[in-house]
């Protein structure tokens, strides 16, 4: 389990720290996460808003288990 589950989630984790541009690693902290959840500049209807994402996915979950 922690082969399979923990280490890629630790590893993703810290991953999402650093900005990766043309084989160089930058520490950046907070704002990966804070450009996600804010939309990334995009609007509420854009397939590429995490908020959109999140709700499609959640809409096909609950319309799949019912």
């Amino acid at each position: 389990m922690v082969i399979l589950v923990a280490a890629p989630f630790i590893i993703g984790l810290v991953l999402g720290f650093y900005d990766h541009d043309h084989g160089t690693w930058a520490f950046v902290g907070l704002a990966n996460f804070t450009h996600i959840l804010s939309g990334g500049g995009r609007g509420s209807d854009d397939p590429l808003n995490f908020w959109f994402i999140l709700a499609v996915t959640l809409a096909w979950t609950f319309a799949n288990v019912v």
